[in-house]
């Protein structure tokens, strides 16, 4: 339902062992079904074990997603 239209990295946070990464940057997508645009700050967050992903969480804003998801003239 969204495509992605921009992912814009502007800082990487590493600990000291390497296996847990944020990045802080800002992203844009677009709701196909509306043709709404949503721009959102965006923090990823990943934790690695043995070189392999282990956990994954995206962080950004849910109400600028609803409001592009949402049709006009809808209550």
């Amino acid at each position: 339902d969204w495509q992605l239209l921009a992912m814009l990295p502007e800082e990487w946070i590493v600990d000291a062992d390497g296996d847990r990464i944020v990045m802080i940057g800002a992203g844009e997508v677009c709701c196909r079904r509306t043709g709404k645009v949503a721009r959102s700050p965006i923090i990823h967050y990943w934790r690695f074990r043995d070189g392999k992903a282990v956990d994954f969480r995206e962080y950004y804003d849910t109400a600028g997603a609803i409001a592009a998801a949402t049709p006009d003239g809808s209550a």
